[in-house]
């Protein structure tokens, strides 16, 4: 019996130590992983609460303990990057570029880089990062130090408070309709096609600069000449006055005011007057959203070519939406709405029109930006057009894409591409359109 008894002891002891030896090295790992969370928010937390101290020294300290733990760990190199920034030491570089590199997207890891090298007089370095944390930042305490800082650099290099771009090139147009991508001369088809050069210029001044108030006035010419079709030649003069202000930190409010003035073939074609407010509203982590009013006066002059021209006499009314979407650190993409009325002298030439438009804008290596645009514009007029006796509809898709090279920070060169459809129930202003673009750019 007792011989008994000590076997079934035994037995019980063997079954207990099989199933605690099983059950042991789980238990070890899970503590063990627990544990070094448990010390890495330990001295996460410390170091965060040294940095409201202004015990920097300490803070880092706390926050090297942490990068033990994890050394990949972004959040524990930007935060040892910050106190070791704020003890001036150099290796604040090191941590903050790891930290970079896991979120290139976060506006505080730019905004400490730049600061960093904005201490050491590295302006062109730090006016890099802090225009990084202004895109990303925006409507963030990130975004508006970075234009702080921006305007302190600006003040430090005494940057020039007016800009001069210049782009000349050459364009072969399928089909020469008598209007450009800046403008909105309708009509006019020639159904001819025709290489032609371009030049354009556009300058702005800046009148006024302060944390809440910029203002700007700018000039803008433009000019095509057609190889054979020189009647088609077109001359345009802008001029133009913007303000904006910073009213709280995640709205911002503008007004506009441009004139317009437009030769066609050396000769009168139209002048306008428009203006307007636009809300411009930043919801953080670089998404922004724009409203648009705008009032435009045209009148057209009659001439060889366009006898009938000032029975297009009137008004528009526009009002729009764009909302821009960061892709990572790399592009941009804006979706747009707009909603016109057109008025005019004659009925036949009034409309309403509706626009839908998209534009993507990707940054390559070897500094190559690439754009990709794409839009949708539905006009109905009113009255009857004379010529078929009913009433025009129109619906016209473009598409383009463009790649620019940078040479220098200051020239580049463009190629371009753009397709252009327009759908119409009366026929003679159903047509498509090619047009391929070289332009080298300078800004001064």
């Amino acid at each position: 019996m007792k011989a008994t008894l000590v076997l079934i002891f035994v037995f019980s002891l063997i079954i207990t130590y099989v199933v605690y030896a099983g059950d042991k090295p789980t238990n070890d790992k899970t503590s063990a992983a627990a544990l070094i969370d448990k010390m890495y928010e330990t001295y996460m937390s410390k170091g965060k609460t040294y940095m409201q101290e202004k015990k920097y020294s300490e803070a880092a300290t706390e926050f090297r303990a942490a990068i033990k733990i994890k050394p990949s760990d972004e959040a524990a190199n930007l935060n040892l990057g910050v106190a070791l920034n704020r003890l001036s030491e150099t290796s604040a570089q090191t941590h903050l570029k790891k930290a970079l590199a896991l979120k290139p997207d976060n506006p505080q890891t730019n905004l400490e880089l730049g600061l960093y090298y904005y201490t050491k007089n590295v302006y062109a370095e730090a006016r890099d990062y802090f225009e990084n944390a202004a895109d990303f930042g925006k409507g963030t305490e990130y975004g508006a130090k970075a234009q702080e800082y921006l305007k302190k650099i600006d003040r430090h290099m005494g940057e020039k408070p007016w800009y001069v771009n210049f782009s000349l090139g050459t364009q072969y147009d399928s089909n020469v309709v008598l209007s450009h991508s800046d403008t909105a001369l309708p009509l006019g088809i020639s159904r001819r096609a025709d290489w032609k050069e371009i030049a354009y210029l556009h300058s702005r001044y800046k009148l006024v600069d302060t944390d809440s108030i910029e203002t700007y006035a700018g000039y803008s010419f433009y000019q095509t000449m057609h190889h054979r079709l020189s009647a088609f030649n077109i001359t345009q003069n802008t001029l133009d006055l913007s303000l904006k202000y910073n009213a709280l930190l995640a709205l911002s409010v503008g007004a506009q005011y441009a004139f317009e003035y437009i030769l066609v073939g050396g000769k009168a074609y139209d002048h306008a007057h428009s203006i307007g407010p636009s809300f411009f509203i930043s919801e953080g982590n670089g998404f922004n959203t724009e409203l648009r009013y705008r009032y435009r006066n045209t009148r057209f002059y009659n001439g060889d070519l366009f006898s009938d021209n000032s029975d297009r006499n009137g008004a528009d009314n526009s009002i729009g939406i764009l909302q821009i979407f960061p892709l990572g650190g790399t592009a941009n993409l804006e979706i747009g709405y707009a909603f016109n009325k057109a008025d005019a002298q004659k009925v036949y030439w009034r409309y309403t029109g509706n626009k839908l438009h998209a534009n993507l804008m990707y940054q390559l290596p070897y500094k190559i930006f690439m754009n990709l645009y794409g839009e949708y514009y539905s006009k109905r007029y009113d009255g009857l057009f004379p010529t078929d006796n009913k009433g025009r509809d129109d619906d016209t898709q473009t598409y383009s894409l463009t790649a620019t090279k940078l040479l220098t920070d200051n020239m580049g060169v463009t190629l371009g591409q753009t397709y252009v459809y327009n759908k119409s129930n009366i026929t003679s202003y159903d047509y498509k359109r090619n047009l391929s673009s070289l332009l080298f750019n300078v800004r001064f």
